[in-house]
């Protein structure tokens, strides 16, 4: 019989889980920035990232499909994680990097490597030329590397493939849910990914709630409930797509967000997720995090 863990232990889990996955994307942006000076990369670095990546693999299907695990499985899994940081033990630059058995040159590990602070996702004909863009300049102006789609990226009924990047190469996302952010199935895909990301490589996600009930985009009520009624009749009722959709809007209602209604000036609301973010530097720092 499976016994679950202790919520203490839980919580320690959770913690190695974040803390293992913060070193490891720090570790894969050194070891990048490395190779585009064509200085030189240790061996051991790969080597650690090698388990590291097996020990992520393992953890995210226990972690995903059930929501018990025994209490002695629980207790390896810290020790493997533990046990792999303490052997760290590498100087990253004294290898060439063209004798590396475990390149970056591997597009799918370039595009794990944080290359943004801040990602905005956003409904463009509702925000782009007010909201979200005084949020965009407010960040940038604070020094924050942030991603926005001012170029129209987006072609077709899905995301391109330059804008997944972008969201799997932030620390943080932004989702602003306005009135027709679900009209958008660019915009459900793009919160798809984000909380994926969230899930897998420890990304913070942000939902602002524009102008809207969050209670109306949690059920999918009022304009929330016209867009995927407009889905269903396109995608058909039963589509996999509109249910990943509707789980997608529920899912991103159960994390801390921000709401803003016209009885508040925007400024002030923008002034307040600028602080937050300030207040978050250490963890969407990219360029010199502290592996210690």
């Amino acid at each position: 019989m499976e016994i679950s863990a202790p919520v203490s232990l839980h919580k320690e889990f959770n913690f190695e889980k974040r803390g293992l996955l913060f070193k490891r994307n720090f570790v894969l942006s050194r070891a990048d920035q490395a190779i585009y000076k064509t200085e030189e990369v240790n061996d051991a670095v790969w080597e650690w990232l090698k388990h590291v990546d097996q020990l992520i693999e393992e953890m995210n299907p226990q972690i995903k499909k059930t929501s018990v695990m025994n209490s002695t499985r629980y207790t390896e899994m810290i020790e493997k994680i533990k046990a792999l940081d303490a052997n760290r033990k590498f100087e990253p630059f004294s290898v060439p990097a063209k004798d590396l058995g475990y390149p970056l040159k591997n597009k799918h590990l370039r595009r794990l490597m944080p290359r943004y602070q801040i990602f905005l996702s956003f409904r463009g004909k509702d925000t782009r030329d007010g909201f979200t863009h005084d949020l965009y300049q407010a960040l940038t102006d604070e020094g924050f590397k942030t991603f926005i789609d001012d170029k129209g990226l987006q072609t077709g009924d899905k995301i391109s493939q330059s804008l997944y990047n972008a969201i799997g190469g932030s620390r943080l996302s932004i989702v602003i849910l306005s009135e027709n952010y679900a009209e958008s199935s660019w915009c459900l895909e793009e919160l798809i990914k984000i909380l994926d990301c969230m899930d897998n490589v420890d990304q913070m996600v942000w939902p602002i709630f524009y102008k809207v009930d969050p209670t109306d985009v949690r059920f999918q009520k009022k304009s929330y409930a016209n867009a995927m009624a407009k889905h269903e009749r396109r995608y058909g009722e039963s589509s996999e797509e509109v249910k990943k959709w509707r789980s997608a809007l529920h899912g991103v209602c159960e994390l801390s967000g921000k709401h803003y209604d016209a009885s508040r000036k925007e400024d002030d609301f923008i002034e307040e997720i600028v602080s937050e973010a300030n207040k978050n530097k250490d963890f969407l720092n990219i360029e010199s995090m502290d592996m210690d």
